[in-house]
């Protein structure tokens, strides 16, 4: 195999797409090519397509614009990127994986129990300041609370369960209860009930905001008491110490988890905050900005409830994988094993939070079956080991030339 044709398979697998190369790829000694052949580590030799920071720099100023010289330079730091991961052996990114998790058991259980207590005392009160008020802004602030505690409610439960070491739990279940992103389908299809009643909520809190600002009168008691503004604060700046605390976790372990409770936080200062004061604008200065306030926290809350529904209804209906993750499937298939002639299909697509794979490999019509499984066995446990994949199916073929398999014809 000559030097030149490797360098020719490796830029048709494609490591980044959308953007074509100016810059030709190394072929020599350094490349870890040696006597024709690619090295066991890049057997299709793409590191030759890895641009060092210099020549990066000097793309730019080649460029005939400052906005097309940037998005040059950000093309290859993105295919650089993607070249490490197709590079990167799926058994370490396994280990790693394992060893992120372990390392952040103690930072993950801080996150999702601080969460659950803090938005216990946020909902009580938020209720107990509403109910004293008769604020229309804390009832609708009172409500986004609540659903939040139902969502620490169910996260703390989950990751409870998939602590456990439970015989009757494939480990294939516990996977799936790392995040709120990541629970199986009966909770995703969990999170879109509470979205329409969220939605339902919603509707209602602006019905009698509008109705009160056609009747011209407030539904506000009194002011609402120093001691219930007091405990709100308490909760509001819990919340805050909470965000910043998960967003920390998230830079440092990139764990969903942290990731996903440090938005809810961030959220729910924004939410809170704007509700409370509000609340006491109306009560102080004029009637109307309370159910104005509850209008557009509603109109908040119905938005952002839309939002998570359409994507948990995405991962239900099995959204496909980013090409980014295709692309390593590819690789994988291809590089896996010399007796491999062709990569006839790859697929990858999401069922609940995690990827279901499907690859279909073309081998030699007069391979031994012995072989053949131990071939399409290897690569089936190889992606396996990938994070975030659930289930992989390898299916063997000896030819490209037939209709697609599972398809109905009439």
């Amino acid at each position: 195999m000559s030097s030149t044709f490797i360098c020719e398979a490796s830029s048709a697998l494609g490591p980044v797409s959308g953007a074509s190369s100016p810059v030709s790829p190394r072929c020599n000694s350094e490349t870890a090519i040696e006597e024709g052949r690619a090295s066991v580590a890049d057997p299709l030799s793409l590191g030759t397509w890895k641009r060092t920071e210099e020549e990066i720099s000097g793309l730019r100023k080649r460029a005939s614009n400052n906005a097309g010289g940037r998005k040059i330079q950000a093309f290859y730091r993105e295919q650089n990127e993607q070249i490490e991961r197709l590079l990167q052996p799926a058994e370490e990114q396994e280990r790693e994986a394992e060893e992120a998790t372990e390392r952040n058991s103690f930072k993950i259980k801080v996150v999702i129990y601080g969460s659950l207590v803090a938005n216990i005392m946020l909902f009580v009160l938020q209720l107990f300041a509403a109910v004293i008020s008769g604020s229309l802004s804390l009832f609708a602030t009172a409500a986004d609370a609540f659903m939040d505690l139902v969502s620490s409610i169910v996260l703390a439960w989950t990751n409870r369960l998939a602590s456990r070491n439970n015989y009757l739990l494939a480990k294939a279940d516990l996977k799936q209860l790392e995040s709120l992103s990541s629970a199986r389908m009966p909770l995703h299809m969990f999170y879109t009930d509470m979205s329409r009643l969220m939605s339902t909520v919603s509707v209602q809190l602006i019905i009698e905001s509008a109705r009160e600002l056609m009747s011209h009168q407030s539904s506000q008691k009194e002011s609402i008491h120093i001691l219930a503004l007091a405990f709100v604060g308490v909760a509001l700046g819990s919340k805050a110490l909470l965000f910043i605390y998960c967003k920390g976790v998230y830079l440092t372990s990139k764990a969903k988890t942290a990731e996903i409770l440090a938005q809810d936080h961030r959220n729910d200062i924004l939410v809170n905050g704007f509700g409370l004061t509000t609340s006491l604008c109306g009560s102080r200065i004029v009637w109307w900005i309370d159910p104005a306030g509850a209008i557009a926290v509603a109109v908040f809350i119905l938005c952002s409830w839309g939002m998570t529904a359409f994507e948990q209804i995405e991962f239900l209906v099995g959204k496909s994988a980013d090409p980014a993750f295709l692309q390593r499937l590819t690789y994988l298939a291809v590089t896996h094993d010399e007796r491999i002639k062709q990569v006839d299909t790859c697929r990858a697509y999401y069922s609940g939070a995690t990827l279901f794979v499907e690859v279909d490999i073309v081998l030699d019509p007069f391979c031994p079956l012995h072989i053949a499984h131990d071939v399409g066995e290897s690569l089936q446990t190889k992606i396996e080991s990938l994070p975030d994949v659930e289930r992989a199916f390898v299916h063997l073929d000896y030819e490209t030339d037939h209709r697609p398999e599972h398809r109905k014809y009439t």
